[in-house]
Order: structure tokens, then C-alpha cells, then sequence
């Protein structure tokens, strides 16, 4: 006969089967603590110290007291493997070498928690010794820009923006590491090589994304990374500033292109390749004392949105993404008459980036009749930085019709040519690395004869699209008119 089952077993069997939950569904870090007090690591926990024990046979211990409490019981030079001790820099790997169980190099944790202490020294800050026993946190460091260390979960959590501190690892460790440590952006901070060594030369290890947008409420910051360890920043920025009668650049709220740099692996600014000058649109009445559009004023945006492969964000939302696909900055808005408040033009604009370069698409809907000449589309490069020479050379082309220019020294001869769809345009430093093209994607029927030049002023070798034909030559609007257009742009460098 089958024995007749107690309420007591039946509590015995609910805890027992709240144990095997435990074990089948806890974490990597996570130990059991069964009825009868014995205590097992999860089957997580367990594919872990499997995995951390691939190269060494070691005998697992709780603790560094319990594992010195039973050193009489291993021979000379045999493993051990603290794995959760309240004090986080005690777990880790041992070997047994006389009388005495010896901390080995081969440690990941140690490591990391040096590396952080080392960091903490830099900074002059201090490691948070007294942590409440409910703490999440293993072992923290208060820094100026928040709360890194481990947490008791193995979660490895760093400050953001990173501190600028040279990390002391070797930069071949990239691909043949162990182990690697990562800030949550994908970007590398330190690694292990398979020899266990930490320590090589000093040079950075560089970010591992091929492009990424960082977005505040007033600035938008785009890197792509160039056929080198370098990236590509275009910093866009939203201007404002009321309308100031006799006031250039005045009666404007706009995001726009502010300025484009050469970056290091790190997205630390190296150099300037661009001035602060116009991308998008520069037009201008005849008699007009100025432009308008984007950088000269006169131009409203009436509503902006950013779209992340499909994510929208609004105006003043944040946001940090990396390797997306593509990344619009769409507007509409007015342009009005030079420094006056009368509304001449609806428009829509629109970036769209990629992880190399980026096009923009434009339509302008004409409220007035005007005589109008101006720029659709340019690239305000410079030729010089700190005496070394940015770009020196340019090329366009049109057709079956290629043309190369020496851009070395201002004041060489402006020649503006037929620039329909099709043709693009190329301007290059023979030392520097640095190129930027210009291509003509799409125009419409009202725009019949756009043209291109290299400007020969001091400050630049910008390339200028005329959408209104040769020499800034005039065109005429009419009521409801459209004016559109899309253009690609790429920077990039090779170092």
C-alpha cells in the first residue's frame, strides 16, 4: 500500500519544487539556498563557473575564509575559485603554493576592480567603502558624472560621457581578447588578452559602431566613421534669435549644419574642416542687403521632427544611438524677405543620414513674386587649419566632361559650370586624408540651369550649387511655384 501523504509533506514538496524553480530560472549569479539549508548555484551560475573553469580545475569555494578554513585538504599547487565573497576583489582565482592560497594574475574581477580603483585615483575620487548590506552594488565609485563600479548582478555599469582618462591597454588585444569590457553604447574600455596580461602600450581602444547620433534638446551630434580609426561629426545646432531690423542672420529658428570635424576613435574633436557657413540654402533678392535661409536669418521652422529608423522623437526629446540605418531630420517652415517679417516662401527640408554621409532633400513653395538668385546646396570647407593644408585639390564632373583643380592658394580663377542631375563634384588634401563630394541627385523643371563652382575667398575652398544658374544669375518667381531639389553630401576621412 502507498504511504499516505502529510499537510507537512505537502508544504516540504511546495518548497522543494520553489527550489528547482530557483535553480532552473535564476541567473548566472545567483545561488540557491535549498530546505535543508544546502546551498547550489543555479543551472545559469553553473554554465558560467563551467565556462570560467574551461582551463583550470578548480574547487569552488562561498568564500576566501571558507576556502583558507580547508587549505590543509589540497595539495600543492592545486586551484581554487572564490566565487562569492562579500568582498568583491577577494573572488577569483587561487593556487595553492605552500602553506598559503597565492591570488593569480589569471583573475578577470581583481582586474576590473584595480582598473576602476586606478580610475578612481585619476579622477582623485574615492571608492565607496561602506555600502548597505541590501545594496545592488558589489563595489562603486562616486564620481563627478555619477555612479560606476559592479553590481552584485555582474552588471559592469561606467559613467556617461565617459571621463578622458588613457586607458593602459594594448590596442592588439581588439580581436584576440578574453575578455572585453564595454560601455553600454558598444564602445570598448578595456580588454584581457588570452596571455592574461592587461597592460600594453597606450594606446586607446577605439569605438567599435560605424555611426552614432547623440541628441540633447538644442544640439544633434552625428559621427560616421571614416575608412580609417577617425570619424566624421557634423554638429547640427538649433539657432534662434528674434528679428532685429538692421541685424543680419537675425529672424531665425532653425536646426542646421553649424560646423563638420575630423574626430578621433574616441569622438574627441582633432580639427575643424568646415566654418560655421551655410549647407543648406542661401538665396537672395535682387537689392537685397543679405540672403536668407538657414545661417543668414529670415528663416522660421514651423515644426521639426527627428526619426530614428522609424522611432520619431520631437524638438527637445534626447536620445544616444548607435550603427542606425538611417536618421531624418525633417522641418517645415517659412522663409521671409530679408531682415523684414513679411512671409515670402513655405518650405521643407530634410537630412537624411546614413552611416556614410548624407542627403538632403528641399522644396521650396514660392507666397511672392521675386527676382531670386542663390545656393541650394554647399560645402563650406576649409583649405587651411594650423597651417597645414585641409584640401588642395577639387574635381567635377558632368557628364563625359572631367575636370581637376589645383585649390592650393587663395585667389585661384572661379569657374562655374552646368551642374544638372548626374553631376557631382570632389575636394580633397593630397596629404590630409580629408575628401568631400557633392552630387546632384534630383532637380526640378522650374530650376533649368544649375551651376557649380569652387570659391577662391581666403577663408575656404567652398563647393556652392547655384540653383539659379550661372554667376548668381537671377531667376523670377511665380505664386505657388516650387522650387525642389535633393543633393548627397559625404565627408570623410582616411586616417
Amino acid at each position: 500500500m502507498s504511504e499516505i501523504m502529510t499537510t507537512q509533506d505537502f508544504v516540504d514538496g511546495r518548497l522543494d519544487t520553489q527550489t528547482l524553480k530557483e535553480v532552473a530560472n535564476g541567473d548566472a549569479n545567483t545561488q540557491v539556498v535549498s530546505r535543508l539549508g544546502e546551498t547550489y548555484p543555479s543551472a545559469a551560475k553553473t554554465m558560467r563557473m563551467l565556462l570560467e573553469q574551461g582551463t583550470l580545475n578548480a574547487e569552488p569555494f562561498p568564500t576566501q575564509a571558507k576556502m583558507q578554513t580547508d587549505i590543509s585538504l589540497y595539495e600543492d599547487e592545486s586551484y581554487a575559485v572564490v566565487t562569492d565573497d562579500p568582498n568583491p576583489s577577494a573572488n577569483g582565482y587561487y593556487q595553492k603554493r605552500g602553506e598559503e592560497w597565492v591570488y593569480l594574475a589569471y583573475n578577470y574581477t581583481g582586474v576590473i576592480y584595480q582598473i576602476i580603483t586606478d580610475l578612481a585615483q585619476s579622477l582623485n575620487q574615492s571608492l565607496m567603502q561602506t555600502l548597505p548590506a541590501d545594496s545592488e552594488w558589489a563595489f562603486a565609485l562616486q564620481s563627478n558624472n555619477g555612479v560606476m563600479g559592479i553590481k552584485k548582478n555582474g552588471d559592469v555599469v561606467l559613467p556617461k560621457p565617459l571621463p578622458d582618462v588613457r586607458q593602459s591597454i594594448a590596442s592588439s588585444y581588439n580581436d584576440t581578447a578574453i575578455f572585453k569590457m564595454a560601455d553600454k553604447d558598444g564602445k570598448l574600455i578595456f580588454a584581457i588578452g588570452a596571455d592574461g596580461h592587461t597592460i600594453g602600450n597606450s594606446n586607446e581602444v577605439g569605438s567599435t559602431y560605424q555611426c552614432r547620433a547623440i541628441k540633447t534638446a538644442n544640439n544633434l551630434k552625428i559621427y560616421q566613421k571614416g575608412t580609417g580609426q577617425n570619424y566624421i561629426e557634423y554638429n547640427l545646432d538649433r539657432i534662434v534669435a528674434p528679428l532685429t531690423v538692421g541685424q543680419p542672420y537675425s529672424n531665425v529658428d532653425n536646426w542646421r549644419i553649424k560646423g563638420c570635424y575630423e574626430c578621433s576613435s574616441n569622438l574627441a574633436r582633432l580639427k575643424p574642416l568646415t566654418t560655421d557657413g551655410a549647407w543648406e540654402l542661401a538665396l537672395r533678392e535682387d537689392g537685397a542687403a543679405d540672403f536668407m535661409g538657414t545661417y543668414h536669418g529670415d528663416d522660421i521652422t514651423t515644426s521639426v521632427y527627428f526619426i530614428v529608423d522609424d522611432n520619431v522623437y520631437g524638438q527637445t526629446e534626447s536620445f544616444d544611438i548607435t550603427n542606425f540605418d538611417s536618421l531624418q531630420v525633417i522641418q517645415t517652415g517659412h522663409l521671409y524677405r530679408d531682415n523684414t517679417s513679411t512671409l515670402v516662401a513655405d518650405y521643407y527640408r530634410e537630412h537624411v543620414y546614413s552611416k556614410q554621409g548624407f542627403d538632403l532633400k528641399q522644396s521650396i513653395t514660392w507666397q511672392a513674386v521675386m527676382s531670386i538668385g542663390g545656393y541650394m546646396s554647399m560645402i563650406p570647407i576649409i583649405r587651411n587649419w594650423n597651417d597645414g593644408q585641409i584640401t588642395d585639390r577639387g574635381l567635377r564632373i558632368n557628364g563625359s566632361t572631367m575636370t581637376v583643380e589645383n585649390l592650393t592658394n587663395e585667389g585661384f580663377a572661379e569657374v562655374s559650370t552646368d551642374f544638372g542631375v548626374g553631376a557631382s563634384a570632389k575636394i580633397w588634401g593630397t596629404t590630409s586624408g580629408i575628401s568631400a563630394s557633392l552630387k546632384v541627385l534630383a532637380v526640378s523643371d522650374t530650376l533649368p540651369d544649375p551651376d557649380f563652382q569652387f570659391s577662391p575667398k581666403p577663408i575656404y575652398n567652398k563647393l556652392y550649387w547655384n540653383a539659379t544658374g550661372y554667376n548668381n544669375s537671377r531667376q523670377t518667381t511665380a505664386m505657388g511655384e516650387v522650387w525642389a531639389t535633393t543633393t548627397q553630401f559625404n565627408v570623410t576621412t582616411k586616417n
